[in-house]
């Protein structure tokens, strides 16, 4: 998984804004494979005996393997935002222990906290790249 970037407050927005429009570019591109597609299955309930069975095997392995990649890497970025989290949460617990923060400890949390932010920022594009990688290649290869 490619590491998140330091967080930007500069940049964030304009993330967002890209992921929205891959969001809307794999909307699009997933109609025109599916109107496609639709007279491959027509012919397929039709004449079974000759359909192009190489496209029909490839529209469940390629969503598979798509939707697949996109949950792990979700997952991924979910850890780290887990793992994140119980760290604070340790250090505070530390503190409500009646045990003194140094500055180093507030300074790491503090991080954490950033990083924490940046990959929650990233995560709906992380999880959106394969699925819209794949609906991209689709509509270009049907057209």
């Amino acid at each position: 998984m490619a590491r998140a970037r330091p967080i930007n407050p500069f940049t964030m927005a304009l993330d967002m804004a890209r992921t929205g429009r891959k969001a809307a570019e794999t909307l699009r591109d997933s109609s025109t494979v599916v109107e496609a597609r639709m007279p491959l299955i027509w012919e397929a309930m039709v004449a079974p005996f000759s359909a192009n069975h190489g496209e029909l095997a490839l529209m469940v392995s390629e969503k598979v393997g798509a939707f697949g990649t996109s949950a792990n890497l979700g997952v991924r970025a979910g850890k780290a935002v887990i793992a994140g989290h119980q760290a604070n949460m340790a250090d505070l617990g530390r503190l409500c222990a009646g045990l003194p923060l140094g500055l180093q400890d507030w300074w790491r949390m503090g991080e954490r906290s950033l990083a924490m932010t940046a990959q929650m920022w990233a995560m709906p594009g992380v999880v959106l790249a394969p699925i819209h990688k794949r609906a991209r290649a689709n509509a270009r290869r049907l057209k």
